[in-house]
């Protein structure tokens, strides 16, 4: 009979959730540069795993590289979606003030 513990997550996950929210809040820090971000997202997680060659005892690999882009890129577009969702509720409260107020017509 087999006993399942629980154990550490796994490493990718918690690298794509590092990645995600880190583009998330770049991309609530920076809406109108999400392209920028994405692109920066996707550098910076090969960039990670390309010096990690540099380094004994470390091992760079596509497949982390490409984990940590997915969850970067992810969160750009978590944040790019919260950010338009956020405005244009925000314009639907201005215009519903707007059309209430005396003296103005809808």
């Amino acid at each position: 009979m087999q006993h399942f513990l629980p154990g550490p997550p796994d490493a990718g996950l918690e690298h794509f959730a590092a990645f995600a929210v880190m583009g998330i809040a770049f991309a609530l820090g920076a809406p109108r540069r999400t392209l920028f971000i994405a692109i920066m997202m996707i550098a910076s997680a090969v960039a990670l795993e390309s010096l990690q060659l540099l380094t004994s005892g470390r091992n760079g690999r596509v497949l982390d590289a490409f984990v940590k882009a997915a969850g970067g890129v992810c969160g750009v577009g978590v944040g790019r979606v919260g950010t338009q969702v956020w405005w244009a509720r925000v314009d639907r409260i201005k215009n519903t003030l707007k059309s209430q107020r005396p003296g103005t017509s809808a």
